[in-house]
């Protein structure tokens, strides 16, 4: 309102104001102005009265609640205003004219203002104040939906959602993946992630921070990079008419796939994404037979496609996997019942007929059937079977006799097929399909009467073959001609068996563990000198209680192994030249002749320096006798028993380094020949000297210079060896001069000692609270 309008305004009441005035005098002259009731008027209308507001703080672009003034005047208001207000504010009167009001949204920014509002009506006009200050409104991101990217793939740029104010001077992140970047939009609104990722990534959670003048807000989004899919499979055998266990490529590329399609498949099968994404998988029933032929399967996501190629053979209609069981043999049920068990490593559907008349479909893992009574059954499985198992202690092993029929099943493991059977015979004549089969890790392991001719299977596959035979002491079959070239462990594989056929054909090169290979294989003793053994790392036990063998093994590579320990052990003939075995990475040769009777080759050439165990290497080894003076043993820690029972062995081993060792008790036990000066030897490490040269009646060296102050323990150290006087003398004399440890056990065996060596002795059994038994003075 204008400042003339407001001037007019008030000479429009004054003029008013008297010309009402002049017609109440005019009518009081008349004697108008006198009545009944007094001549009492209504009161004139009273002026508004705003009152100020408290202060008030509005976000920009924020719908404001209507501001009402306190008016506590009059009201009937005519106008409102105000000397200025934030843009996007307005004032006015209100519905009921009592006051004024305002409203709106503002649009821009403003600080702390004061603002003038006037009230109006036919008496008067009111004004009052009201501080007003519009804030830019702090952002307020939302969450994003997770997001799957593609390596080396550029992105669409993923904006995120913002609720809450614009006007962005900063978007971060606390991390994304190599190749992204987060950045304010183009119209400062909100942030947006762009790029191309660089780097393979699995779903990480990502914080993003968006910022202006009034705040910051976090929202988080998780982002995973995938590659492109890498699908393998191996061939597959199906038969018609028969429903496939679904057939899950295995995918070591990126998953989320979002398609997976075939060239072409046989008649009854198709090929979809699996229900995790992750790969696809052929399902179905074949309904046409079908030679060998190839499928090319591709599997797309948003890196890309991969392709694998997949052999696939339709055959005829399924022959049965038929055995023969004895219910009331030894088993964990009852003697009218039999159970067949299912490996936990592999989807079953499979039926049985019992042969008793009745049968049972669509099983999926362990079953028991009871007969009407006890006796000996033919049993007939068909269908998904991948594995006879007998790997649970609640099996019935024993009550198994024979198998009549392999069938023309794929098995898809012989692992634990036939643990345990003892009583199993084959009597089948077809072959098992064992193309698929890697495992056969304790197939027939304690079959004792197991004894079938096996040298036509396909074993090609097969990478452990750990305890196959193990204790199949009727077995000994021409297995020779056995492609085991993808075999990796051959661990105790004729532990205990009667086995005893040619193998020295057998490509052995990807072996890594023979241990225990022919652990008490008393039979064995073939020619496998041609065996390239250059890949394994285990040879412990390989020999022990092979008490027959005795063959050339000296060229064999064995610079991979590390563990010889009782390789040789109780291997009663063998006694061959191995002296140019490279053994320079063995750790442990702990009893690795223990009880070769006959064992006398010449090793003195042998870089033993990595070994740290010869604890009983050579145990009983009787007529052992080699010089290995030159041996660095300066990595060993343990040569406790290592002479035990050597009966002939007298080499002069006194230039060793032994500073490493801890632990030399019984070294010498009962090596009766031995005498060797061994006083330069540094056994500061060593704790142990208990039964050191017990019975090791020839000895007799002076050893008074080593040094003992870390023995706890001599206990019988000496035992029925006797000193000589000197000798004796010279320990007692040098022992004496060191720190000795507290409480030790001494046994000197018969050794005796002068009368100037009594102070000396004194020394140990007074200062030191040592236990000495020995000869007593002379």
């Amino acid at each position: 309102m204008s400042t003339r309008q407001t001037r007019h305004n008030k000479y429009s009441k004054l003029a008013s104001k008297t010309a009402f005035a002049l017609i109440l005098s005019g009518l009081a002259a008349c004697g108008g102005g006198s009545s009944d009731d007094g001549g009492n008027e209504p009161a004139p209308l009273a002026a508004p009265s705003l009152v100020n507001a408290s202060a008030q703080t509005y976000g920009i672009n924020r719908l404001i609640t209507p501001l009402v003034f306190a008016n506590s005047g009059g009201g009937s208001l005519t106008d409102c205003s105000a000397d200025s207000l934030p843009a996007g504010l307005q004032v006015a009167v209100s519905a009921d004219s009592s006051t004024c009001e305002i409203s709106g949204t503002p649009t821009d920014s403003q600080t702390t203002t004061i603002h003038t509002i006037t009230a109006t009506n036919v008496s008067d006009n009111s004004s009052a104040t009201i501080d007003i200050t519009v804030n830019p409104v702090a952002p307020f991101l939302v969450n994003a939906s997770a997001q799957t990217y593609g390596i080396n793939m550029l992105i669409r740029p993923l904006v995120f959602a913002n609720s809450g104010g614009g006007s962005l001077t900063d978007c971060s992140a606390d991390s994304l993946p190599a190749g992204l970047q987060v950045a304010v939009s183009t119209d400062s609104l909100t942030c947006e992630i762009s790029g191309t990722p660089t780097a393979l990534q699995e779903t990480t959670t990502h914080t993003i921070t968006a910022t202006n003048a009034s705040g910051n807000s976090s929202a988080t989004v998780d982002v995973d990079i995938l590659a492109e899919p890498l699908l393998t499979a191996p061939s597959q055998f199906y038969h018609i008419d028969s429903a496939i266990l679904p057939l899950s490529f295995t995918n070591s590329g990126g998953g989320s796939l979002t398609d997976c399609s075939a060239d072409s498949l046989p008649a009854g099968l198709q090929v979809a994404i699996s229900t995790d994404s992750s790969t696809c998988e052929i399902s179905g029933t074949p309904t046409a037979f079908q030679a060998v032929t190839a499928h090319t399967i591709t599997a797309t996501n948003v890196s890309g496609s991969g392709v694998v190629m997949v052999d696939m053979t339709i055959i005829e209609v399924q022959t049965p996997f038929i055995t023969q069981w004895k219910t009331d043999n030894p088993g964990a049920t009852n003697d009218d019942q039999v159970i067949i068990s299912a490996s936990p490593n592999f989807t079953y559907n499979y039926q049985v007929n019992w042969g008793d008349g009745s049968s049972d479909s669509n099983v999926t893992g362990d079953i028991t059937h009871t007969y009407a009574s006890a006796g000996t059954y033919t049993v007939e499985i068909s269908g998904d079977y991948p594995q006879n198992y007998f790997g649970f202690s609640g099996d019935d092993p024993e009550k198994l006799l024979s198998i009549e029929q392999w069938g023309n099943s794929v098995w898809h493991s012989m692992g634990d097929a036939f643990k345990g059977c003892r009583n199993l015979v084959v009597n089948a004549t077809d072959i098992p399909d064992l193309s698929r089969v890697t495992n056969m890790s304790r197939m027939f392991l304690n079959a004792r009467a197991f004894n079938q001719a096996i040298g036509n299977w396909d074993v090609s596959s097969v990478t452990d073959m750990s305890l196959m035979f193990w204790n199949t002491i009727a077995f000994n079959q021409d297995i020779g001609s056995w492609d085991v070239s993808s075999v990796t462990d051959m661990s105790l594989m004729f532990q205990g068996g009667s086995f005893n056929g040619a193998i020295d054909n057998w490509d052995v090169s990807s072996v890594t563990n023979m241990n225990g290979m022919f652990w008490n294989a008393n039979d064995f003793n073939q020619d496998i000198s041609s065996w390239d053994v250059s890949s394994v790392t285990d040879m412990k036990r390989m020999f022990q209680s092979a008490n027959n063998f005795n063959q050339a093994i000296d060229n064999w590579d064995v610079s991979s192994v590390t563990d010889m320990n009782a390789t040789f052990s109780f291997a009663l003939v063998f006694n061959q030249a191995i002296d140019n075995w490279n053994v320079s990475s063995v750790i442990d040769m702990s009893l690795m002749f223990a009880n070769a009777r006959t064992f006398d080759q010449a090793i003195d050439n042998w870089n033993v320096s990595s070994v740290t165990d010869m604890s009983g290497m050579f145990e009983r080894a009787r007529v052992f006798n080699q010089a290995i003076d030159n041996w660095d043993v300066s990595s060993v820690t343990d040569m406790s028993g290592m002479f035990s029972g050597a009966a002939v062995f007298n080499q002069d081993i006194g230039s060793w380094d032994v500073s490493s060792v801890t632990d030399i008790n019984n070294m010498f036990r009962n090596a009766d020949a031995f005498n060797g000066a061994i006083d330069n030897w540094d056994v500061s490490s060593v704790t142990d000297m208990s039964n050191m040269f017990w019975n090791a009646n020839d000895f007799n060296q002076d050893i008074g210079s080593w040094d003992v102050s870390s023995v706890t323990d001599m206990n019988n150290m000496f035992e029925n060896v006797a000193l000589s006087m000197a000798n004796y003398d010279a320990l007692l004399g040098g022992w004496s001069q060191l720190s000795l440890q507290n409480d030790v056990v001494f046994n000197a065996g018969n050794s005796t000692y002068s009368s100037p060596f009594q102070t000396a002795r004194d020394i140990l059994t007074n200062t030191f609270n040592w236990t000495v038994s020995d000869g007593g003075v002379q």
